[in-house]
């Protein structure tokens, strides 16, 4: 479940964080759901 835009993350951190810092969460996220396999 990567975000393909800062629109679709958690409310709570489009609402506390400044645009530059979400554009970070988001790659960083997208990055970490890729390197780790994820359990079902």
């Amino acid at each position: 479940m990567s975000y393909g835009s800062v629109k679709e993350l958690p409310e709570s951190v489009r609402n506390n964080l400044p645009a530059r810092v979400q554009d970070i969460y988001q790659e960083a996220f997208n990055i970490a759901w890729k390197e780790y396999p994820q359990q079902e």
